[in-house]
């Protein structure tokens, strides 16, 4: 019985000497490639993240989704995962469960006057 004690007690000793809180650490994720690389005609892209980032800038979540998109609507952008979208514009896309319930479903955006924003933006993103 005093072996099975003096094994634990050995046991628990080099559980706290390599216990380096692993749990603790933030588990590393994956980059996503940055949200221009999602553009489809490069030589559009400063004018397509110029309009985005205009008229983003004051908006969030659905209100800021729309805009994103109208971009894929119009043919300028593929859709780019939330993490490339919440880098170029943090602070705007709300969460990722809200995003994904957004962009790149069809009939997301159900009131007439988003329905509305989201033409007008698509319109203006064809002109870019």
């Amino acid at each position: 019985m005093e072996e099975v004690s003096q094994d634990v007690k050995d046991i628990k000793t080099w559980i706290a000497e390599h216990d380096n809180n692993d749990d603790k650490k933030a588990k590393p994720t994956r980059e996503s490639p940055p949200f221009s690389s999602y553009i489809k005609d490069g030589s559009k892209a400063p004018q397509l993240l110029e309009y985005l980032h205009d008229k983003i800038a004051s908006r969030k979540r659905v209100d800021a989704l729309i805009f994103i998109q109208a971009a894929i609507d119009a043919g300028a952008l593929t859709i780019p995962p939330y993490a490339a979208s919440e880098a170029e514009f943090p602070g705007h896309m709300g969460s990722d469960s809200l995003y994904n319930d957004y962009v790149g479903n069809e009939g997301a955006f159900s009131t007439r006057r988003r329905i509305q924003q989201l033409a007008d933006a698509v319109e203006e993103i064809r002109k870019l």
